[in-house]
């Protein structure tokens, strides 16, 4: 009975070891393209011997999510190359992918999926809008998400407008909205008209926001 239990001790300690094993190169997967500059990271995304990350946190997940983001929004060497580009989106897109095979609910996977993804379609922006109406995070995305879009559909014009209305109601917001209205001159009329449901003092502090990032004040009339 003593050897029995022994024996049984034994094996729940290497299944630990090994659980913990695993663990450990999963996180260190986490690491191996989060760490260094951002062209550190393309590097790491784009390389050969490239492993899809496993995160086994929530914290891995958000940090994994935000980087591809970074990237996405911020990384002009994605925009300079767009084979380099298109590599990065495909692999953040599996990733946010399989983040919502596990969880199905994570708004942050569905926003980054928005910001990859070559086309941007009405189902996928609906979804994204209701997994997280008014988190921050995911509603910047998901404008980031429009204002690279070609021109919008209808039906696209109609969930777009939805968003700026929420992210006009707060400060940083209308600071968000303010660059999108500077860049995209096709979307103004919108999100004119998103603006118009708001109290004065927010469409005033936007119209401050507006002209501070470039855009001629006769637009703003």
């Amino acid at each position: 009975m003593f050897r029995t239990s022994r024996a049984t001790i034994i094996l729940l300690c290497i299944g630990v070891m090994v659980q913990s094993a695993m663990s450990f190169r999963q996180e260190f997967g986490v690491v191996s393209v989060l760490r260094g500059t951002m062209s550190d990271q393309i590097v790491s995304w784009t390389d050969a011997g490239y492993r899809e990350p496993v995160p086994a946190s929530a914290r891995a997940v958000r940090d994994l999510l935000t980087a591809c983001a970074k990237l996405k929004r911020f990384a002009p060497r994605l925009k300079a190359e767009p084979q380099i580009g298109a590599m990065v989106s495909a692999r953040c897109g599996a990733m946010a992918d399989r983040i919502l095979v596990d969880a199905p609910t994570n708004a942050r996977a569905r926003a980054l999926l928005l910001l990859v993804a070559a086309d941007l379609r009405p189902a996928d922006l609906a979804a994204a809008q209701k997994a997280a109406p008014y988190e921050p995070w995911p509603l910047i995305m998901r404008i980031a998400a429009i204002g690279t879009a070609g021109p919008l559909t209808p039906d696209l014009q109609v969930l777009a407008k939805a968003d700026f209305a929420r992210a006009l109601e707060t400060s940083w917001g209308r600071t968000e909205m303010a660059g999108l209205y500077t860049a995209r001159v096709d979307l103004r009329d919108l999100v004119q008209a998103a603006l118009e449901g708001l109290p004065p003092a927010a469409q005033i502090d936007f119209i401050r926001k507006a002209r501070r990032s470039g855009t001629p004040s006769g637009f703003l009339q």
